[in-house]
């Protein structure tokens, strides 16, 4: 179905398939108001807004501009465009042409990323915080992430057991540390409470803590630390510690969770920049 962006017709097909998502009328209206100002900047700015790169490039002009507290809800409403706009086809870019290319960070980033997670925040969130980072760091996605339970983590065994994957600790890691330490702050901000998740809400240890929330903690250090924070980046990281590990594909795959996406060339491109 093609169809231009600039068009009514497409924002006539982006209102029907918003109302099958069964959104409300009020995010609707919303969802379609940021999609006709990534449009406008784009044009303002001389861009194409059916090239996929500058969704990119506008993620990053919202966050000079915009505040945390508004910026998650702007994200997702233009996730939700590109989403769209990629199963009709108006983007000349396919994202899956380029979603494996993912930089791994240096270890000097890594090290910069995390003094700025230990210097930022109240001390009880920032080991929870960091703690997300480290499973980042080891591959796991956000939804795996959030919905990590005590059970999945062997701290004697240095293993973490998921549904689908065991994935060892890698050598130099800080999970025992900022997993001890998380937990011993939260028992004092409420209590010897059993819990089920780890990476929880601070009000109730049994409710895992909700995407957006984290997220928007990585995108503050992301501004504090003018050096973008991403789960994406950190699994792409987690790739190459095992690449340099010098352990077989067949091994690394295992190790690997289905959300990393073309998985073959992903450890092409990782090896070709190592």
């Amino acid at each position: 179905m093609p169809v231009s962006p600039l068009s009514q017709a497409f924002f006539e097909y982006y209102d029907e398939y918003l109302r099958k998502s069964k959104l409300s009328d009020e995010t609707i209206h919303y969802y379609m108001a940021e999609g006709k100002k990534y449009i406008k900047w784009c044009t303002d700015n001389g861009l194409s807004p059916t090239s996929i790169e500058n969704i990119s490039e506008y993620g990053r002009y919202m966050r000079e501009k915009y505040s945390i507290s508004v910026i998650t809800k702007k994200k997702s409403a233009i996730s939700t465009f590109e989403k769209f706009g990629i199963e009709i086809g108006i983007f000349n870019n396919h994202p899956e042409e380029n979603s494996y290319k993912i930089k791994p960070y240096t270890d000097k980033e890594i090290t910069y990323l995390k003094t700025i997670m230990l210097a930022a925040g109240k001390n009880v969130t920032r080991y929870r915080n960091l703690l997300a980072f480290e499973l980042a760091l080891h591959g796991l996605s956000l939804k795996e992430i959030v919905s990590i339970k005590s059970t999945h983590i062997n701290l004697d065994e240095n293993m973490i057991n998921l549904e689908d994957r065991v994935v060892p600790f890698h050598v130099e890691n800080d999970i025992s540390e900022y997993y001890e330490k998380w937990h011993a702050s939260r028992s004092e901000a409420d209590g010897k409470q059993p819990y089920t998740y780890i990476i929880t809400t601070l009000h109730d240890s049994t409710k895992p803590l909700r995407n957006s929330v984290l997220l928007k903690s990585f995108d503050l250090i992301t501004d504090l630390g003018s050096l973008e924070l991403s789960i994406e980046r950190l699994n792409s990281t987690h790739l190459d510690i095992l690449i340099k590990s010098g352990i077989s594909d067949r091994e690394i795959v295992k190790q690997i969770g289905p959300h990393i996406k073309r998985l073959p060339e992903m450890i092409t491109f990782v090896r070709s920049i190592t």
